[in-house]
C-alpha cells in the first residue's frame, strides 16, 4: 500500500481541482443541467480557453474528474504484494480503511455524483476501476486450485456494487460512521456474508448450498 507521486505538472493538478470544485459547488446550487461552462470558469477564476485545454464540455469534466479521483485511489492502494496467508481480515480491514478514507476526503464530490447525478457513465467511471482493482488482488491471491463458487464477473460486480452502495448511503448521512467503522462493516459482509452479518443463526443443512 503506497502513494505514488503524480507526474503531472502541479499547475495542471491545481487547475483541474479548481474546475472540479467549481463544478461541485454549482451542482449543489443549481443542478448539473443548468450549469454552463462560463459559470464553471467564473467560479474557478479561470478563463474558458483554459477549460477547453483540459475538457471538451462539462460532461467530460464530470466523468474525467471521477476517473482521476479513482486513479488516485488505485495509486494509494498500490499493487498487491502480500501473500495469501498474510491476507487476513485485519489486513483487509486496513486496506478497506484506506479506500473509505479516500471517499471521506472527497466526500463533497462523491456525494454529489452518487446521490444527485448517478448517471451510468459516472457510475461506470467508479465501478469499472474498482472491479479492476479487485481483479488484480484476486489474481494475485488465487492459484491453480482456486475455484470460484460463482462466475468471476458476478463476484467482481457484487463487490463493486456493494462498495458503491455503501459509499452512497454513508456519504448521504448527517452523522457518518468513521472510515474504520465502514471498513469493518464491509469486512463482515465480505467475509461472513449477508446472512451472517444480519445475525441470523447458521442453517442446519450447510451441505445443501454446495448442491446448488
Amino acid at each position: 500500500m503506497s502513494i505514488k507521486q503524480s507526474k503531472l505538472d502541479p499547475r495542471v493538478i491545481r487547475t483541474r481541482q479548481l474546475l472540479r470544485n467549481a463544478l461541485i459547488s454549482l451542482i449543489n446550487e443549481k443542478g448539473f443541467e443548468n450549469i454552463t461552462v462560463q459559470e464553471i470558469t467564473d467560479r474557478a477564476t479561470l478563463n474558458k480557453a483554459t477549460f477547453y485545454l483540459h475538457y471538451r464540455d462539462k460532461e467530460e469534466l464530470l466523468v474525467k474528474s471521477t476517473k482521476q479521483l479513482i486513479e488516485e485511489l488505485a495509486e494509494t492502494v498500490g499493487k498487491p504484494t502480500v501473500s495469501a496467508t498474510d491476507f487476513t481480515p485485519l489486513f483487509m480491514t486496513q486496506l478497506l480503511t484506506i479506500v473509505f478514507q479516500h471517499f471521506e476526503r472527497n466526500a463533497d464530490f462523491y456525494d454529489v455524483i452518487l446521490n444527485r447525478i448517478g448517471t451510468p457513465p459516472v457510475i461506470a467511471a467508479i465501478q469499472n476501476p474498482l472491479e479492476q482493482l479487485a481483479l488484480q488482488w484476486y489474481q494475485h491471491l488465487s492459484n491453480r486450485q482456486t475455484i470460484p463458487l460463482v462466475e468471476l464477473d458476478m463476484l467482481l460486480r457484487f463487490f463493486s456494487s456493494g462498495c458503491i452502495g455503501l459509499v452512497q448511503q454513508w456519504l448521504h448521512q448527517s452523522q457518518r460512521l468513521s472510515a474504520e467503522q465502514m471498513a469493518e462493516s464491509f469486512i463482515h459482509l465480505i467475509v461472513g456474508g449477508i446472512y451472517h452479518s444480519a445475525g441470523l443463526p447458521p442453517p442446519d443443512k450447510t451441505d445443501d448450498l454446495g448442491a446448488v
